[in-house]
């Protein structure tokens, strides 16, 4: 549990860079995260509206993956990478991939020991009057 604080901490007090913003058609989606370029010892964590989630991930040529409802109280839902280290090649990139079931989009990652890459993720609004 004192990891996760540590991790936690950390993460508070890094800038939050946004990188994108997504509209999606479901109330969940797939986040897939693969190590952009060379494969060289890049670790992370996740986090989903500033709250852990998954952290100490590996980032390898295999992706590794992040099941996640989206909170429907909320407008937009934040999905942010805090970069554990640099690995021998700074600074920490990836790649994610989010599916939302019919899409798939991608976006490049940087994030360092003073920056979290962030994107955001917005459900698209399903007109009233479009349902029979």
């Amino acid at each position: 549990m004192e990891d996760r604080k540590r991790i936690t901490e950390s993460f508070n007090i890094r800038k939050a860079v946004l990188n994108k913003e997504f509209v999606v058609e479901s109330d969940s989606v797939r986040l897939s995260f693969y190590d952009n370029g060379d494969i060289d010892g890049d670790s992370i964590s996740v986090f989903v509206n500033n709250q852990l989630v998954l952290p100490h991930q590996e980032l390898a040529a295999k992706a590794f993956n992040v099941y996640l409802h989206l909170d429907s109280t909320r407008e937009v839902n934040e999905i942010s990478m805090f970069a554990e280290n640099l690995g021998t090649i700074p600074p920490n990139t990836a790649l994610m991939v989010l599916t939302d079931g019919k899409n798939r989009y991608e976006v490049f990652l940087s994030s360092s020991l003073t920056e979290n890459a962030t994107i955001r993720v917005r459900r698209k609004r399903l007109h009233r009057n479009s349902i029979k």
